[in-house]
C-alpha cells in the first residue's frame, strides 16, 4: 500500500520516532484525541492508487485522495511521526481512555524472561474492562537462572518473576494503562507468514 512514508535521517533523527515524511509525501493526523493521537493518513507518489478490481474496499481506505493507514500516531513539534499502534487493536479503558497494546508489549518484551507477549482487553465481572496479557516465557533465561543460582524452576517461581516484570511495566505507565491480569502460555503465538501474531485468535485459544 505504501512502501515507506517516513524515515529518520542520519543527521536528523529521533530514536523513538518513525522519522519525518519523505519528499513528496504528506502526512496528516486525522481526528486526534486530547493527546494528539489520531489515525495516520498519507498522500504521495508511493501510495497505492487502490485495490485491484475492488472499488468497494478502495473507497473504504481513501478519502479525498488521503490513504487511511489504519495506524494511530501523532506528529511532534519537530515534524517527527510517532506511531502508537493499530487502530483496530486499541483498548478502551473503563475510564474511556485509549490504551495502545503495542506500547505495553514493547515495554514487557524488554524483559529477559519474556520471549513474546500480547496485550488485550478482558471483561472482568467486578472491575469491568481490564488490561490483560498473555506471556510466552524465555525458557533459556530460566534454564540459565536455574544453573547459575542452583535453584529449581517451578510454575510458582515463573509466575512470581513474570508478575514482578509486569509490576515494573506498570510502574512506568499511567494507572488506566496498567496490566491487571496475566497468563503464562505453554506455546508461542500463532503467526502470519510475515511473523505477526494473529491477535484475533489469542484470547479465544
Amino acid at each position: 500500500t505504501a512502501p515507506i512514508l517516513t524515515l529518520n535521517r542520519l543527521d536528523n533523527f529521533k530514536d523513538d520516532s518513525a522519522g519525518i515524511p519523505l519528499p513528496g509525501v504528506s502526512i496528516q493526523i486525522h481526528d486526534p484525541d486530547h493527546n494528539g493521537v489520531g489515525e495516520i493518513w498519507a498522500k504521495g507518489p508511493n501510495v497505492m492508487l487502490g485495490y485491484y478490481k475492488n472499488p468497494a474496499t478502495t473507497k473504504e481506505v481513501f478519502e479525498n485522495d488521503w490513504f487511511k493507514t489504519g495506524d494511530l500516531g501523532k506528529m511532534d513539534a519537530d515534524g517527527f511521526l510517532h506511531i502508537s499502534g493499530r487502530k483496530k487493536n486499541v483498548i478502551i479503558s473503563k475510564s474511556g481512555e485509549n490504551v495502545y497494546p503495542e506500547e505495553l508489549e514493547d515495554l514487557l518484551n524488554r524483559s529477559p524472561f519474556v520471549l513474546e507477549c500480547l496485550v488485550y482487553g478482558e471483561r472482568d465481572k467486578k472491575l469491568g474492562e481490564i488490561i490483560a496479557v498473555q506471556v510466552v516465557v524465555d525458557a533459556e533465561a530460566f534454564i540459565e537462572m536455574s544453573e547459575t543460582k542452583k535453584i529449581e524452576i517451578t510454575p510458582e517461581l515463573i509466575n512470581k518473576i513474570i508478575a514482578d516484570e509486569i509490576a515494573k511495566v506498570n510502574g512506568q505507565t499511567a494507572q488506566f494503562k496498567q496490566i491487571r491480569k496475566f497468563y503464562v502460555r505453554d506455546r508461542e503465538f500463532e503467526k502470519t507468514t510475515t511473523q505477526k501474531v494473529k491477535r484475533f485468535l489469542v484470547h479465544h485459544d
